[in-house]
């Protein structure tokens, strides 16, 4: 093979002059690296010094620029290895053993994304028992910031993918590696570069945003006015943070209300649980509840069921502390010597560190029983605010603009790449209309930064979350999901939905196999030749209206479209010219949708799917759901719950 010589490129990376031979952070054993292409490789040495680089029978040399930093090309390799690489300067000799060459993705987003192997997936132990892949690599970026573009991550190593390693991985990353690797037996590796809670404008350069409307935040005007540094203001925050934990866990006035046996409840408000908290801000919330318990269930150990409260919860029964909660789901036995028969007062604190007060969950969730009766606790709570003070305002790093994207994404434009994988949303779900804008601008700013066309970028429409509803919820989650699908206008772009494999009292659903696996679907028939093979849902492509009547037709039927439900497909909701939606009979005949309703004489409009957490009653041969839609673009209706 030829020798390839490759002219130097500045990384501007400040360094003490005279560095010894150091290499990149992407770069030690077991890294993969993107077949079929050049790939740069890049380090600091001794300015002017000599870099030689040997693969195989390939000789690089380049010179380290007087900055301290060098970089070169590797020539173009085929899927495969192990290769070794050898860097050397002035008698410093680094070797990266155990390179593969193969399919290099990027998997970044927020929790989900992120969401590891250990953190418990569906089947988790026999999923990380059977994970030897040795051709699957993990490369984890570490959570970092910063105000300013960066050329150099701060740390992280690759992983082969064995029982022991694979705990660390994102889960998500690696059943989307695993489908591709076991059907083409190319190597895949993914480095993860994701932080839970993140937003999408913390993805995006301060360039991509200034070209669309949004807001910095005060955290940034506090450190560009020189009001604080950087390292000051994480003083502060983490400072907050420790406060916050301490109001958490040790309630001010606890006992004092708890066992209040007459309170003043002037200001008291009612509140219907379960629900999620009014206030939008972290406040302390105080509920209260009396209820009537039978002689059956006093004098022994009872279960108490409280949905999920959010985040730190004190139950208190008759003024004595029952339990604490901390953000899980609450289903927990109560020892005997708590209830008493007749009248008893259920006080619970809340606290939420990181949104407001909410319990979550189903009227059914929220009781006190045995193995045969049963007290409800749902329906009417007081509640008040105004008891403590509000939690100290904190700032999360990962929703500040452009933080993550200097920290975490600019270090990584100079290494070739097949794609992305990305999920995120949730914390942009209230924000459809803005997000139609910056989602685009992200892909299309990622692929202009690493200047390799329209590589592929794959992402995962949000999984169905929160109190399940089959009649149209104003704006949040589905509009968002509106957005992230109107985004596959873009070249090289696929969706994964997820909208029938959430949890509605999980926002981290554990079935996170069939997520990646319907990314890879779209990998697969985008990249590795797979064009026959369904890849993708079943999508609203038009509708007529005769009398009472929609008919809907859809794109992506495969070979024929499915219920679960049978005859019967629940989801649909139609409208007159009121712009009220009543829930819908809908049905199959011809792989076309039937709809109508008795208390709609003329429909106008039709969608399914449409709130937080929608029934998902229609698929495709394929078992790839249908992808919510709306054939109108009201932005206000109401919703009539008669049938």
């Amino acid at each position: 093979m030829k020798i390839f010589f490759l002219g130097i490129f500045c990384l501007g990376v400040s360094l003490v002059y005279g560095q010894d031979l150091k290499l990149g952070k992407l770069f030690n054993n077991h890294m993969v690296m993107q077949r079929n292409t050049e790939c740069k490789i890049w380090g600091t040495a001794t300015p002017s010094s000599t870099i030689t680089i040997r693969i195989n029978n390939n000789t690089l040399t380049t010179t380290c620029e007087k900055d301290s930093n060098w970089m070169a090309s590797l020539p173009s390799f085929p899927a495969g290895g192990p290769h070794t690489i050898n860097i050397s300067s002035n008698k410093q000799i680094i070797n990266l053993n155990d390179v593969l060459f193969g399919d290099v993705y990027i998997a970044s987003g927020q929790s989900n994304m992120d969401f590891k192997m250990k953190e418990g997936v569906l089947n988790g132990d026999m999923e990380i028992q059977n994970a030897n892949f040795p051709n699957i690599r993990h490369f984890e970026i570490p959570n970092s910031v910063s105000l300013k573009p960066k050329k150099e991550l701060t740390g992280g190593n690759w992983l082969v993918c064995t029982p022991e390693n694979v705990k660390e991985f994102s889960a998500i990353a690696y059943f989307f590696a695993r489908e591709i690797n076991q059907k083409t037996n190319i190597p895949i590796g993914i480095i993860n570069s994701s932080w839970g809670g993140s937003r999408i404008e913390a993805w995006m350069p301060k360039e991509a945003l200034e070209r669309l409307p949004h807001q910095n935040g005060p955290v940034i005007q506090d450190i560009q006015s020189g009001k604080y540094t950087m390292s000051e203001y994480l003083k502060i925050n983490e400072s907050k943070v420790d406060t916050i934990i301490d109001i958490t866990e040790n309630s001010y006035n606890g006992v004092k209300i708890s066992t209040a046996k007459s309170i003043d409840e002037t200001d008291w408000q009612t509140v219907i649980i379960p629900e999620w908290g009014k206030v939008e801000k972290n406040e302390v919330w105080w509920l209260r509840k009396t209820i009537e318990v039978p002689k059956e269930l006093t004098n022994k150990s009872v279960t108490l069921s409280l949905g999920i409260p959010g985040t730190y919860a004190t139950i208190y029964i008759n003024g004595k502390k029952a339990c604490l909660s901390t953000g899980k789901k609450l289903h927990t036995t109560i020892e005997k010597g708590f209830l008493k028969t007749g009248t008893n007062l259920i006080t619970i604190r809340l606290a939420n560190t990181w949104w407001y007060p909410f319990i979550m969950g189903t009227p059914d969730d929220l009781f006190i029983a045995d193995e045969n009766t049963k007290v409800s606790l749902a329906g009417e709570w007081l509640y008040n605010d105004k008891l403590e003070p509000s939690l100290p305002k904190i700032y999360d790093l990962q929703h500040i603009a452009s933080i993550l994207y200097n920290a975490m994404i600019c270090p990584l434009q100079n290494y070739a790449i097949k794609g992305v994988i990305w999920y995120q949303g949730e914390n942009n779900g209230n924000e459809g209309s803005e997000y139609r804008e910056l989602f685009p601008a992200l892909i299309n700013q990622w692929r202009i930064d690493w200047k390799q066309g329209s590589f592929p970028f794959l992402f995962v429409q949000l999984a169905n979350y929160n109190a399940q509803d089959s009649l149209p919820q104003p704006g949040g989650w589905a509009e968002l999901r509106e957005a992230q699908f109107q985004s596959l206008k873009l070249p090289q772009t696929g969706m994964a939905s997820a909208i029938d494999i959430g949890e509605f009292d999980n926002i981290h659903p554990k079935n996170k196999q069939d997520v990646g696996k319907r990314l890879a679907l779209n990998a697969l028939n985008m990249v590795y030749g797979y064009k026959d093979m369904v890849f993708k849902g079943p999508e609203y492509k038009s509708h007529s209206i005769s009398g009472n009547t929609i008919v809907i037709e859809f794109n992506e039927v495969a070979e024929g479209l499915s219920s679960p439900f049978g005859k019967e497909l629940p989801g649909f909701a139609i409208a007159g010219a009121d712009s009220i939606f009543y829930v819908a009979k809908a049905k199959l005949e011809n792989n076309k949708v039937i709809v109508k309703s008795k208390n709609v004489d003329k429909p106008v409009a039709v969608r399914y799917g449409w709130s937080a957490n929608p029934i998902s009653s229609l698929f495709n041969s394929a078992d790839l759901p249908a992808v919510p839609f709306r054939t109108d673009n009201w932005e206000k209706f109401k919703v009539n719950r008669k049938r």
